[in-house]
């Protein structure tokens, strides 16, 4: 069948100030953090519901953000009967747009219209046994028909196939278009899931609101969030975030309000786009109740939001030196770069302002890389580094060009960020202790180090 193509925060500062932390690197998409690069796959055999698609290579991760092929087989299997029961001819092309998408250098989104057709005549046959339409297929995501997005290949009378046997749907572990291997349960927060361990409440809900089975995918993806959570752009962060990661533990899962949201949103969004990180899809405030007695709402609003005054010193220069915040800071930036006063050292060459940003020029100096990640040898040639937004913020770090640093930070676009930036203490007992696990790479489950 033929088709026509129609994802923190890096610091070092005084230690009065409150710890930083680096957001992932560009691994990190929609909210999620993934393990690999976008490649391409063959679509097997043994992926039913999407083997004869016309087309044998597909996207991994997908755009159901499914990044191992066990997963996509998992959770698409559990499709497999609505493409047998033949309600659209387009099913199976709408569904294998994101199950298996076709592989191409940009992924390409279904069209509304191949939503809502397949909508208009699944549905029913899924409400019949007792299952919505999934939240994760709402047919307001998906692009507008335009030249970038997969059209219906069938409509009118071609759009309904003969009637077909009907495979019942799996069990009762298939929920929001997924299927769980376990049913919903109520676990312990454990002591290491930092963003929500002192939330206010003992249980929650697995799986999650976010479609996180194991605690280990928890508080995996999770700890990506940890860096916002420290930022303190609004004192109803952990309660909108957690209510999503740890739902609290009740017969039926609580959403968390859209005001709830909307107010979380507005005074966190900003503080995101600085480093490069827009306010993700899966967290686009229209997907949740309007406010009612069956979500859970602010718990605080006006002046009480901010929980205290926001620092004016750069973020990337608003940190304390502790071992555990530079290994959270190491574990999520694309690269680190150590610069030592004995051989190995490297220095700031000079400082510019420039349209709105700060420029780090570094010296022309060996430098020990920790850890790569998206740098490039030519890179390392002529460092530059910037502070976005912050050619007028103090940066107390920056007073002398004499010193070493620790430097941490990620690429966005060809840009190099910097997302933190430590004085090099060369008697610091933090320090030393932090270097020796980078070295070890124990990343990215470090943190049980430090219990």
């Amino acid at each position: 069948m033929a088709l026509a193509l129609g994802l923190f925060f890096l610091t070092a500062a005084s230690a009065e100030e409150y710890d930083y932390y680096s957001w992932q690197s560009d691994n990190f998409q929609n909210g999620r953090f993934y393990t690999k690069q976008p490649q391409c796959v063959d679509i097997p055999a043994d992926l039913r519901l999407c083997h004869n698609v016309g087309y044998k290579k597909m996207r991994l991760p997908n755009l159901l953000d499914h990044e191992s092929m066990p997963e996509v087989k998992q959770q698409a299997g559990s499709w497999v009967p609505l493409l047998a029961k033949r309600c659209h001819a387009d099913t199976q092309v709408f569904l294998c747009s994101l199950f298996a998408p076709v592989c191409l250098d940009r992924p390409i989104h279904p069209c509304r219209s191949l939503c809502e057709a397949v909508r208009d005549s699944c549905a029913p046959v899924m409400e019949t046994y007792g299952f919505p339409w999934p939240e994760m297929l709402q047919c307001h995501k998906f692009p507008i028909d335009n030249d970038l997005c997969i059209p219906m290949q069938f409509s009118g009378n071609q759009a309904t196939q003969t009637p077909g046997s009907y495979y019942s749907w799996q069990s009762d572990n298939f929920q929001n278009g997924r299927f769980y291997t376990k049913q919903p349960q109520c676990v312990d927060i454990p002591a290491d899931l930092r963003l929500c361990h002192n939330v206010g409440y003992k249980k929650m809900r697995l799986p999650n609101l976010l479609d996180h089975e194991s605690m280990p995918e928890v508080k995996q993806q999770a700890g990506s969030w940890v860096p916002l959570l420290a930022k303190r752009c609004h004192a109803d962060t952990q309660v909108f975030l957690c209510s999503l990661f740890a739902p609290v533990c009740l017969d039926r899962p609580i959403h968390p309000c859209r005001s709830l949201c909307e107010a979380v949103r507005d005074s966190c969004a900003p503080v995101m786009e600085t480093y490069g990180f827009p306010w993700p899809e899966m967290l686009q405030c229209h997907k949740f109740p309007i406010d009612n007695d069956l979500c859970i709402p602010m718990q605080f609003s006006g002046n009480q939001a901010t929980q205290t005054p926001a620092s004016k010193v750069c973020p990337p220069c608003d940190n304390e030196l502790k071992a555990d915040t530079i290994m959270e800071h190491f574990c999520a930036s694309d690269f680190d770069i150590t610069r030592f006063r004995s051989a190995l050292k490297m220095k700031i060459k000079e400082v510019k302002k420039e349209k709105g940003d700060r420029k780090l020029i570094a010296a022309q100096k060996k430098k020990k890389v920790l850890k790569m990640g998206v740098l490039r040898k030519k890179d390392l040639k002529k460092l530059v580094l910037y502070i976005k937004n912050g050619a007028n913020c103090p940066c107390h770090q920056l007073d002398s060009l004499n010193s070493n640093f620790l430097i941490m930070g990620r690429k966005v676009d060809q840009q190099l960020l910097l997302m933190s930036i430590h004085k090099w203490e060369k008697k610091s007992k933090e320090l030393k202790f932090a270097v020796k696990y980078m070295k070890s790479q124990q990343c990215p489950t470090y943190h049980t180090v430090f219990q």
